[in-house]
C-alpha cells in the first residue's frame, strides 16, 4: 500500500501542475476570445488572476464546461495513465539488457574482432617487452645516473 502510494504521489504533483498550468493557457486564450485586439490591455489582469486564484478559476471552468479546460485535464490524465501504465513493462527500449547493451546490439566475441581484422592479439610479455625497447636506452642510462641507480 505504501510502495503504491509513493509512486503514485509524482503522478499526482505531475497531473496538478499540469492542470494549472491548462489553467492558466485555458485563461488566456478566454482573455482572447473576449477583448481579441486589446488584449495587451488586459493581459496582465487576467494572467495574474489566472496565477493567484487557479483553485476559483478551475472550479468555474468545470461548471461552465468549459472545452479547453475539460479536454485539457482528460488528456494529460489519459497521457499520464499512459507512461505510468508502460513503465511498469517488463522490457523498455531504452532500458539495458543483461549484456549490458542497448537494444538487439551484443558484445562481440574475441574471434569476431580478431578475424574482421579491427584488432590484433598479443601476448602480454610481447607488450611488456615491446614497451621496453622503445625506450632509448641511452637516455635511461642518464637518467638513473642522475638518480644515483645502478645501471
Amino acid at each position: 500500500m505504501k510502495k503504491t502510494l509513493l509512486k503514485t504521489i509524482p503522478y499526482l504533483i505531475i497531473y496538478f501542475l499540469g492542470v494549472y498550468l491548462i489553467e492558466i493557457l485555458t485563461a488566456y486564450l478566454m482573455a482572447l476570445s473576449q477583448f481579441k485586439a486589446q488584449i495587451g490591455l488586459h493581459v496582465n489582469a487576467v494572467l495574474t488572476n489566472a496565477i493567484q486564484h487557479p483553485i476559483v478559476n478551475i472550479q468555474s471552468y468545470m461548471q461552465q464546461h468549459n472545452p479547453i479546460m475539460l479536454l485539457g485535464a482528460l488528456g494529460l490524465l489519459v497521457y499520464l495513465l499512459y507512461f505510468a501504465m508502460k513503465r511498469h513493462s517488463k522490457k523498455q527500449d531504452w532500458q539495458t539488457a543483461d549484456e549490458q547493451t542497448h537494444g538487439s546490439a551484443r558484445w562481440g566475441s574475441e574471434r569476431e574482432l580478431i578475424n574482421d581484422g579491427h584488432y590484433f592479439k598479443i601476448k602480454e610479455k610481447e607488450v611488456q617487452t615491446e614497451f621496453n625497447e622503445s625506450f632509448d636506452n641511452d637516455v635511461l642510462n642518464e637518467i638513473k645516473k642522475l638518480r644515483g641507480e645502478k645501471e
